[in-house]
């Protein structure tokens, strides 16, 4: 098999079925495997359709008809290791960081089926 997988290979995905990926370097290396080096693909995505999901519901379900993708905002703390929580209300999406040392990240969840991403970079730390 090549390129991305869904995530449900491995769980049900909170915010959906599908290939997770994120624009925040940060927050993807600390997905990032830490046996020996960590390696991140950068992909290009193309979205059409996406939807903003602020529920925190939405544990392996489809992503929403007549949609390719499912964008959520989560917040953590500064040192990413703590679980995340999506934030509810869209209009607090805007600010990247707040003085109580809340960090705010995106989880772009794509449809296999309709997937538009193509490998950029590869990068090892």
């Amino acid at each position: 098999e090549t390129g991305p997988r869904d995530l449900c290979t491995r769980n049900k995905g909170w915010f959906g079925q599908g290939v997770y990926f994120t624009p925040d370097i940060d927050y993807a290396y600390a997905y990032a495997s830490s046996q020996g080096s960590r390696i991140i693909i950068a992909y290009e995505v193309v979205l059409f359709q996406p939807v903003p999901v602020d529920d925190p519901f939405m544990e392996g379900e489809a992503i929403t008809p007549k949609a390719d993708a499912h964008v959520a905002v989560v917040k953590h703390s500064r040192d990413l290791t703590d679980s995340t929580t999506p934030i509810e209300d869209v209009s607090q999406w805007r600010t990247k960081e707040n003085p109580t040392g809340i960090r705010m990240s995106t989880e772009i969840v794509v449809n296999n089926a309709t997937l538009s991403a193509l490998p950029r970079f590869i990068l090892r730390f």
